[in-house]
């Protein structure tokens, strides 16, 4: 069995807006030294310690470790409607359950119950399910459902952080790679633009650079469709372009699709297309052993099919068929591997297979979930706690 560092990661989920819980208590201060030292959880009593027990499963709500499944939980709830409605982050990020997870939920339980922060498991584990059913529209424009309005931390503007579940303002200027700072609120019509958190009936109006009165919270606010007039700052068409067609009016068009130009949006309908620079048409993802795709809009080298990654080194640039599991890696593999540092370091790194909590991790090279699950007895466990916020604020 290799045996991986923990490994942090910049978490993709909208600042990690929280689930709002009114009186819910702060949880007790995880030990300084010791990440697995038993913890009780809200509404339950302080459990044993995780040497000898059952494996716990992520949809276990009781026991020493029922903030990490429901971290668990409200992280999936995040990562299925990302790839429902086919959100995309870089070149060649397609969306995905397994993938999204191993980016959100590598930092649980801290991500949402570190020091500071009033959410309870239950609460918690509800707003998963408000996460499932929130218009894609909203996830495009980085609004978060009901539950995690306000953010209701306990740490003012100016207070360390890791993450903003942590933060009066639901907005900390770090997630779990180091230390940050809880941004002050911005009232309506005051600036957004210096990282200030708008009220949760605001939002930052990217052409005043003020928060603006959006909208009544709770109120799911419709994705427009194919011809419905918009606003190109509030991005509400979904997978289709807002763009101004006829007497200044936008309205939602397709994206252009294979073969055809691109100039303009500089992207192409979703699929296995991509805006290529040297015409700027929509044109294939290129296969393995052809030269990498140029992006429209970046004007860097990168596009590549599934399966596939862009070497940069080459000269020119491309695309290389990923390894897989057990073979060595510089990057990024293919399946749900991804390339990791093995028992003899970093100077050996192999593909290692993606195990999330509760499933087996008893092959040479299985990974259990970084930081919020280890491998024990050929199961991977959730811990109890990462200290993140004590080890990287040393408070």
């Amino acid at each position: 069995m290799h045996i991986v560092t923990r490994m942090v990661v910049t978490i993709a989920v909208l600042s990690v807006p929280g689930c709002a819980d009114d009186g819910a208590e702060e949880p007790p201060p995880p030990s300084a030294t010791a990440s697995d030292t038993a913890l009780p959880a809200d509404g339950v009593d302080g459990g044993a310690d995780l040497d000898g027990a059952s494996a716990p499963r992520a949809d276990e709500w009781s026991g020493p470790t029922a903030r990490t499944a429901a971290c668990f939980e409200y992280m999936k709830g995040f990562c299925e409607r990302e790839t429902e409605c086919g959100l995309e982050s870089g070149l060649d990020y397609a969306a995905d359950v397994a993938h999204c997870l191993w980016r959100n939920a590598n930092l649980c339980p801290d991500a949402v119950f570190a020091k500071g922060s009033t959410r309870t498991v239950e609460g918690t584990r509800a707003c998963a399910d408000e996460w499932r059913t929130l218009s894609c529209a909203d996830l495009r424009n980085r609004r978060a459902p009901t539950c995690a309005q306000p953010g209701k931390g306990k740490r003012v503007a100016g207070a360390t952080c890791v993450t903003s579940f942590q933060c009066e303002s639901r907005r900390c200027s770090a997630y779990g790679t180091s230390c940050g700072t809880c941004a002050p609120f911005a009232r309506t019509g005051e600036d957004c633009t210096t990282g200030a958190a708008c009220l949760p009936s605001d939002r930052c109006d990217l052409d005043t650079g003020v928060c603006t009165f959006y909208e009544t919270p709770g109120v799911p606010r419709p994705e427009l469709q194919l011809g419905d007039e918009c606003v190109r700052s509030e991005n509400s068409c979904g997978a289709h372009d807002c763009r101004e067609v006829d007497g200044g009016v936008s309205r939602c068009i397709p994206y252009p699709g294979l073969g055809e130009y691109c100039n303009v949006t500089r992207r192409c309908a979703p699929g296995e297309v991509y805006c290529e620079l040297d015409g700027l048409t929509c044109r294939a993802l290129p296969k393995a052993g052809l030269p990498c795709g140029v992006d429209g809009s970046l004007g860097v080298p990168g596009h590549c099919a599934p399966g596939s990654a862009c070497d940069v080194e080459a000269s020119p640039p491309v695309c290389r068929a990923l390894p897989v599991a057990g073979e060595r890696c510089e990057a990024a593999c293919a399946g749900d591997a991804s390339c990791e540092c093995d028992s003899k370091g970093c100077d050996a790194r192999h593909c290692m297979r993606h195990r999330m909590p509760g499933e087996s991790c008893s092959g040479d090279f299985d990974i259990c979930l970084a930081g919020a699950s280890r491998c024990e007895d050929g199961i991977c466990k959730l811990v109890q706690w990462q200290n993140l916020f004590e080890d990287l604020c040393g408070r």
